[in-house]
């Protein structure tokens, strides 16, 4: 499943950077202090996936949220994670570009380019791909909202 095979990937990569985020509330902290937070967790979630840890990629990103993926959008229930990802594996992922953007009060959007060997169910994944994640500060931390991955073109 191609849902499966990228939030896997996207997974793999946030983990490997950051297993415990400290969330900083907006109004109380510089612009940078958020965005590092955000791009934390993000890290977080890829780390987690790359591990196969659905415990830790929860923690991460904390709440249900919204999927897109080539094959259309879903709310990804973090309740459901095991079961999305039983089947999926993977390995060397690689996040480029990572950068935090507020785009509102309360409101963080994160960009990256991912590459890496992702397989599910014996399908392999589509790698390079670009990663739109979006954050929102709720009541004592970030919360993703949405997450949308879409595979860079073959030119």
């Amino acid at each position: 499943m191609t849902a499966q095979r990228i939030a896997a990937l996207l997974l793999a990569a946030s983990l490997a950077a950051a297993a415990g985020a400290v969330a900083q509330e907006p109004q109380k902290s510089s612009p940078a202090t958020a965005t590092d937070a955000v791009l934390a967790q993000e890290k977080a979630m890829v780390a987690a996936i790359q591990a196969s840890d659905w415990t830790a990629l929860g923690q991460a990103v904390g709440a249900d949220f919204v999927y897109v993926d080539p094959n259309g959008a879903f709310v990804w229930e973090l309740s459901r994670t095991a079961e999305l990802m039983r089947g999926c594996t993977s390995k060397n992922v690689v996040t480029d570009n990572m950068q935090a953007t507020p785009t509102a009060e309360r409101i963080m959007v994160v960009t990256y380019t991912l590459t890496g060997e992702q397989v599910c169910n014996g399908k392999k994944g589509p790698s390079p791909a670009y990663m739109l994640s979006v954050w929102s500060w709720q009541g004592t931390r970030w919360l993703m909202v949405a997450h949308s991955e879409t595979p860079v073109p073959v030119r």
